[in-house]
């Protein structure tokens, strides 16, 4: 990543959870656009939740958290590069 999230790399990122989920690209981010994930992150509870929740709310914040080196690493994990 090169300190931007492109559009295609959200889309393989968001294609890899899926996966990871157990549901489509199309189902999670249809639960992405109509809020149901929010909603979701926003009953979580600790600092997943919080982390989440931040992230959602300013996207400085977002882009600096997939920037992290943690973030990173889970992008590889889940089969990025």
């Amino acid at each position: 990543m090169n300190g931007q999230f492109d559009n295609k790399a959200l889309k393989q990122l968001i294609s890899m959870a899926a996966g990871k989920l157990g549901t489509t690209p199309e189902k999670l981010e249809a639960q992405i656009q109509d809020g149901t994930l929010e909603r979701a992150i926003n009953n979580m509870t600790g600092d997943n939740g919080r982390i989440l929740q931040n992230a959602m709310k300013d996207p400085k914040t977002a882009e600096r958290y997939l920037n992290s080196p943690a973030a990173k690493g889970i992008y590889r994990k889940l089969g990025g590069k």
